[in-house]
């Protein structure tokens, strides 16, 4: 059994550190350019497995260079649990500037195109079954697969919306939140997803059948609401090069804690502590276990 198998996007991540952001007609100059592998739930079982845990992946891949690239950099994430198709892999377009600002641009590839019938359910034998976005841009079977797949499993959930999602609102993700024993969005994708405070959206959520939202909130930290507790926790005060992978990064540790057993003020704290290691540097995963 793994502790945790992910469930979303595959990417491959063309880093460009820029000088600015560009806005309308505007243009910007690449001063580094760098390929790395990607997808949140992808970075998530990553840095998982760098810190001794047991991770495998629900996903889809092109049988092209991409893919391969991927593959070669996915660590020790058990990868039977990725389809190898005809197509492109899916990639995202990350722009970062010296201050620690990023745009995002992604072209899915096959990602959007995951059936039931591609997955195999005796893979899915794990503690936690963590899901996050697909772009939805060719197609919403990937998504429409994961509102099925929670029903199927009779591990915990933890979601991570994401902006793309987030930008559905509730209606069309009620079905993954009220299975869900955890919600990950940050503060603005959980006022986006519901058109409530930060504060309200998280009890509207518990409302609906979740049992943790941990809302993250950038250089403030993280605020987490459940049942029986309602508290914030402050970020580390690091300087950031690269804001990339840093939700994913607190999703590892805010995990780790869970699958230690630590109190739910200890996870948001550990989450908080891996969030900070992997914006001190470029790129969205911790690099080794001497970071942790």
């Amino acid at each position: 059994m793994f502790d945790v198998i992910g469930f979303g996007a595959l990417n491959v991540d063309r880093i460009f550190l820029v000088d600015k952001i560009p806005k309308k007609d505007q243009g910007c100059h690449v001063k580094k350019e760098e390929m790395m592998a990607g997808g949140s739930a992808a970075n998530t079982v990553y840095d998982l497995s760098i810190m001794g845990f047991s991770t495998g992946y629900i996903g889809k891949i092109g049988n092209d260079e991409e893919g391969k690239f991927f593959l070669k950099n996915f660590g020790g994430v058990d990868k039977n649990g990725i389809k190898i198709v005809e197509g492109r892999t899916g990639t995202a377009y990350v722009l970062v500037t010296p201050e620690g600002d990023r745009a995002i641009i992604v072209n899915p590839g096959v990602n959007d195109f995951i059936d039931i019938k591609d997955i195999d359910l005796n893979y899915m034998k794990c503690r936690y079954l963590h899901l996050t976005s697909f772009a939805c841009s060719k197609s919403f079977l990937s998504f429409e697969t994961q509102k099925k797949i929670v029903k199927k499993v009779k591990c915990k959930i933890t979601f991570d919306p994401g902006d793309m999602y987030s930008h559905m609102g509730l209606d069309a993700l009620e079905e993954i939140i009220e299975r869900s024993y955890a919600v990950f969005p940050t503060k603005e994708e959980i006022e986006t997803m519901t058109g409530m405070s930060y504060r309200r959206a998280a009890e509207k959520l518990l409302n609906m059948g979740c049992r943790i939202v941990v809302v993250t909130m950038g250089r403030e930290g993280c605020y987490l609401r459940s049942e029986r507790e309602e508290f914030k926790v402050k970020a580390k005060n690091v300087t950031v090069k690269d804001t990339t992978g840093a939700g994913d990064a607190f999703n590892a540790g805010f995990l780790s804690g869970l699958l230690k057993d630590k109190s739910l003020k200890e996870c948001c704290e550990m989450g908080n502590y891996v969030a900070s290691l992997v914006i001190q540097k470029y790129g969205a995963r911790v690099q080794n276990i001497s970071m942790i």
